[in-house]
């Protein structure tokens, strides 16, 4: 693993990075979210402010003893557009804007009061707007046969921006000639995460970089893997040290780079 050790310092800063990014990250079913059904036919009928945030294992949380009455009481009808405008007659459907709006957007499933035609008691509603292709747009075929570019060509680009040769990267990354090699003959070879990691590190990649090169082979630091936080944490700071990167890794309880 080197001689580089981690100081109890940066152990302690990785830690509450991790921390803050892991926390941070999308893993929390908000109550709108798990509650699509929720009608809006009553102007209060806002979801709780308790709700909003509260994860979701399973069931509901219960709702708040003074909102017991109201989720209790009856539901207003739910409506559909085709269904409120089914007794108009064709110029009356044809010069309504709410109809005009059912064109672009067939049997949506929003929620109205019982007074038809009215949208007072379910507020402003915008409905999605129709998928119009833009000018210029290129067809699946076009995109199929026009990849972006790939691991290889921007490892290799990587490599003459940097004014490096492919022995001072494989040797610092710690990846064997062999496996440098089928990167290099193969425009399709499929390197290994840690391979990529490696190589970023032998470049001195900064984050956003690293993430555009481990995209290219099917790859992301997430922030739902603490593992990958710790490792986004040395490119976000500039320490580009392998080993140095193990040993903290190995000191947090993390399965080390190429181990």
């Amino acid at each position: 693993m080197g001689n580089a050790h981690p100081t109890i310092e940066l152990i302690q800063a990785i830690m509450e990075y991790v921390n803050t990014r892991y926390e941070s990250s999308d893993r929390v079913v908000s109550y709108e979210a798990a509650a699509p059904e929720f009608y809006f036919a009553e102007s209060s009928a806002a979801p709780p402010s308790s709700y909003k945030s509260a994860p979701m294992k399973g069931s509901m949380p219960p709702a708040p003893q003074a909102d017991e009455d109201r989720l209790a009481s009856p539901r207003p009808k739910k409506l559909r557009l085709s269904r409120l405008f089914s007794n108009r007659t064709p110029a009356e459907k044809a010069s309504s804007v709410e109809e005009q709006c059912y064109e672009m957007a067939p049997e949506p499933s929003i929620c109205l009061d019982e007074v038809e035609g009215s949208f007072a008691g379910a507020g402003c509603i915008n409905l999605p707007e129709p998928l119009i292709p833009t000018p210029g747009s290129r067809s699946l075929e076009e995109l199929v046969n026009n990849p972006a570019e790939s691991f290889a060509a921007m490892l290799f680009r990587l490599i003459d921006e940097k004014g490096l040769t492919d022995p001072e990267v494989y040797n610092k990354a710690g990846v064997s000639r062999q496996t440098f090699s089928k990167i290099r003959s193969k425009e399709d070879y499929a390197p290994s995460k840690d391979t990529v990691i490696s190589l970023a590190m032998a470049l001195g990649l900064k984050l956003d970089e690293v993430q555009d090169l481990l995209n290219t082979a099917g790859f992301a630091l997430s922030n739902s893997s603490k593992s990958d936080i710790v490792i986004s944490y040395f490119f976000e700071h500039g320490m580009h040290d392998l080993g140095l990167l193990n040993e903290t890794l190995y000191e947090m309880g993390f399965a080390v780079i190429g181990g």
